[in-house]
């Protein structure tokens, strides 16, 4: 049984599948901070479908760049079943070439393109990839100016639906979906250690 989890941005999304990579069932949510209700509607989905935590043999979750709060969310939760599962080993698929993966299946794009995520203080994740899902660049933290014009105007772009630009961006989304998750975690190419990708200088206030 293969279980993914990915909490780095705004939303949820969870999914179980079986060894033929089958949907048992997912959740989604693009509701802010839904993050927080991981614990309860994980537990609810194995209860429903008597799934005990010992039975899961494979987890993916994502790593970001991403909501601080929420990476750190799925990452612990990982390593907590790692813990209690004997055999059990995470990996890790980072956020950026995931939602890449996403919109090639879902829009099939003739061109390089850019994905924007939310990096909060007027600031975005950015990176681009080739139609086939290749890496352009590194994954970037700008602001929303400079990510615009590292763009450019041709080249077309996703962003979240509640993510506010000057310009519409050409396709938006609003949650990773399980199936994208769960087809990445069969393939070693896109596996990363669990360590969170933190790749925005943090700000702290001082006295």
């Amino acid at each position: 049984m293969l279980l993914v989890l990915d909490t780095s941005f705004s939303g949820l999304s969870m999914g179980i599948f079986d060894d033929t990579n089958q949907e048992v069932e997912s959740f989604t949510s693009a509701t802010p901070r839904s993050s927080d209700v991981l614990h309860t509607q994980l537990h609810q989905l194995l209860e429903r479908h008597h799934i005990p935590p010992q039975s899961l043999t494979r987890l993916a979750v994502t790593t970001g760049p991403g909501s601080f709060t929420g990476i750190r969310i799925g990452l612990a939760v990982a390593q907590a079943l790692a813990l209690v599962v004997p055999g059990l080993q995470p990996v890790g698929l980072p956020t950026l070439p995931a939602l890449a993966q996403q919109l090639i299946a879902e829009h099939h794009p003739l061109t390089p393109f850019a994905v924007l995520l939310d990096a909060a203080g007027h600031t975005v994740y950015h990176q681009a990839f080739t139609p086939h899902g290749q890496p352009l660049s590194a994954a970037v933290c700008l602001s929303l100016p400079q990510a615009l014009q590292q763009i450019g105007p041709e080249m077309p772009f996703f962003a979240p639906s509640n993510l506010l630009l000057p310009r519409s961006a050409a396709r938006t989304f609003s949650v990773l979906q399980p199936a994208t998750l769960a087809e990445m975690a069969q393939n070693p190419q896109f596996h990363q250690p669990l360590q969170p990708a933190y790749i925005k200088e943090l700000a702290y206030k001082h006295a």
